[in-house]
């Protein structure tokens, strides 16, 4: 059936009939992830009720105010570098323009490392005091910068993944494994009563990030580090340029549409009432996924 379907949308494109090797590969790639999806989902909800029974309704809104400003943010840390390695990443990778790629992931790192360092910055101006004071870190700037860094080249590596056509290795480090981790330590503190600070959070998210960094690392350089390792990289930086500024205004867009809920709400609500309003949203990611479309 998913065969038939395939074939019908390759015409309406105007495309040749797919084979039956390209449907069943297609259709592979699609239950997998849609399998992948419902996990990370579930495992999305499970996270957040462990981290709620751990460290309580009040500190848990802090720490999504917290990183939700934080992944708001990341729309100035990638300023399009994400959309550009999907695009030109399955533009190079085709045609087999390995120092194209290789130029590209060095200049989507660069590019991300001086965008967090002005990201970092912004986020010490509209942070909310009362809850940076509460966090206990002492150079919020240095921890937004660490922190921001680590998501941002995730992303950038997630996104990379992607143009390489490595659709699940780019979904299972930030999705599957960083909540993975989460849960798993969260619930061994609650197995032994340790109640969670919220500097004691951050840092368990902050770990959680970057051993997803490492899986997506890891993913990257075991499939690609032969097509690298001794090829010189070639830059076409006002190309890439051009395109970065036009993908940036699209990601800046669709980041403010799905944070920008959450940030308001810690500005004008109590971090209990933010804290409520996530796993409420958790909930409705599942029986949303649940219903037929």
């Amino acid at each position: 059936m998913l065969s038939k379907l395939l074939n019908i949308l390759t015409s309406i494109a105007g495309r040749d009939k797919a084979s039956d090797e390209e449907s069943r590969y297609l259709v592979n790639k699609l239950v997998t992830l849609i399998i992948l999806n419902g996990v990370a989902i579930v495992l999305a909800f499970l996270t957040n009720y462990v981290l709620i029974k751990v460290a309580g309704v009040e500190l848990y809104g802090s720490y999504i105010y917290i990183f939700n400003l934080l992944y708001l943010l990341m729309a100035i840390s990638v300023p399009g570098t994400d959309t550009l390695l999907r695009k030109m990443n399955a533009v190079y990778n085709d045609s087999e323009k390995k120092a194209q790629l290789k130029g590209l992931l060095i200049y989507a790192v660069l590019i991300v490392v001086i965008a967090s360092a002005l990201a970092a910055g912004i986020s010490g101006l509209i942070a909310k005091t009362s809850i940076v004071n509460e966090t206990g870190i002492s150079n919020w700037y240095l921890f937004a910068f660490i922190s921001l860094l680590i998501i941002s080249i995730n992303q950038t590596g997630q996104a990379s993944l992607h143009g390489l056509k490595r659709i699940s290795a780019g979904f299972i480090p930030e999705k599957i494994i960083r909540p993975a981790v989460l849960s798993a330590i969260a619930s061994l503190c609650l197995f032994y009563s340790h109640i969670l600070s919220l500097k004691e959070l951050v840092w368990l998210n902050t770990l959680a990030i970057l051993v997803a960094l490492l899986a997506t690392a890891f993913f990257h350089l075991r499939a690609f580090s032969q097509s690298y390792t001794h090829i010189a990289p070639k830059f076409e930086i006002s190309t890439w340029n051009r395109m970065a500024v036009s993908f940036f205004a699209l990601n800046l867009l669709f980041i403010i549409n799905s944070r920008l809920d959450i940030f308001l709400l810690g500005e004008y609500a109590t971090n209990k009432e933010v804290g409520v309003y996530n796993i409420a949203l958790r909930i409705s990611e599942i029986v949303g996924y649940s219903l037929p479309y």
